[in-house]
């Protein structure tokens, strides 16, 4: 019986010592899908030039084509800045990201900068004027889910939450029933989301964006996709890029940017993280905000021959890039993955 008493008080006072050591460790730092390691600039070469530049100020709404943007530490400035979002059943305090694949007719919401104000227009409505500047007094912070990522954006008030309740109810009367009512919030600067991968020398920071802070396309992908697909017409705006670039002495080979390591254009330094995975938003018709009822082009990206499903390629930026301005025309030198 001691014996057995003895032994019992031995594996109490490992377990507890086992115990101490586990919770006195540091807890581990945030996981990453992947680690980015870019080739030396000197392993660029000229390849391309920018050819069109697109700003996406709303999540989901329609774009801006623009000659040049600024780079911020999220990506371009005010790129996925502002945001719609609707409660969330399991937790009131926390909302949940509300995108075009909820309400398509939400890509017939034009944003556009005047002055110190962002306006958005939609069909039949009034213009909504919202200040630029970001007031962390007044604005009222709330918690935002943007798919697995937890952070938190500035609501812009009732006018605006008005605004586009309004409109999507009108556009949406069923979607809106399980969808509904939203709310804008933009950006908080005081806390960012880390990007989906981790690359030394960048601020692996975004604001909304699905994953990365810049999405590049080429043109000559775009053309191939146009080739393959029948009875509709396929243009860089169903794959909300925000850099599109051409060959310069010539075409690029289809698909060639899922396959650069790194770019630069002008004195801004880029690393190409990841191919982009693609989804039913590329279904949308752009101008109407109309889901296709045959799912193109999407089922023709997921029969590519390299990376299906996958379109255009996400980069992150140096943080010496940032302040500096991509403008159309740059030229484009290149790196490729060993």
């Amino acid at each position: 019986m001691l014996t057995s008493v003895a032994f019992l008080a031995f594996v109490y006072l490992i377990t507890q010592a086992f115990l101490v050591f586990v919770l006195s460790k540091p807890a581990p730092p945030k996981s990453k899908k992947k680690i980015f390691v870019p080739q030396p600039k000197s392993a660029e070469s000229l390849s391309a030039k920018v050819v069109a530049l697109h700003l996406f100020p709303i999540k989901s709404c329609h774009s801006m084509t623009v000659d040049q943007l600024e780079i911020s530490t999220t990506g371009f400035k005010f790129d996925r800045f502002w945001l719609l979002v609707r409660e969330t059943v399991d937790d009131p305090t926390l909302r949940r990201a509300v995108t075009a694949r909820n309400f398509p007719k939400m890509m017939t919401i034009q944003p556009s900068f005047h002055g110190d104000f962002l306006h958005v227009d939609a069909p039949g409505m009034e213009t909504l004027k919202i200040p630029l500047k970001y007031n962390s007094t007044s604005d009222k912070t709330m918690r935002v889910r943007v798919w697995g990522d937890r952070t938190h954006g500035a609501d812009e008030g009732d006018a605006c939450a008005e605004w586009f309740n309004k409109y999507l109810s009108e556009q949406h009367p069923e979607e809106f029933k399980t969808y509904g009512p939203v709310r804008l919030v933009r950006h908080s600067p005081q806390e960012g989301r880390e990007a989906e991968v981790f690359s030394e020398g960048t601020s692996n920071e975004i604001a909304f964006a699905d994953a990365h802070p810049f999405l590049l396309v080429s043109q000559e992908s775009v053309d191939e996709l146009d080739r393959r697909v029948d009875g509709i017409d396929v243009d860089e705006r169903r794959f909300r890029g925000n850099i599109i670039v051409s060959g310069l002495k010539e075409k690029l080979a289809p698909f060639a940017e899922e396959t650069w390591n790194s770019c630069s254009i002008g004195p801004s330094r880029f690393f190409c993280v990841a191919p982009v995975e693609r989804c039913k938003m590329t279904t949308i018709e752009p101008d109407q905000g109309v889901f296709d009822k045959e799912q193109r082009p999407l089922l023709t990206v997921n029969a590519k021959e390299s990376n299906p499903t996958c379109f255009g390629v996400g980069l992150q930026h140096t943080k010496e890039s940032e302040g500096q301005l991509v403008k159309v025309g740059m030229e484009v030198f290149v790196s490729k993955n060993a």
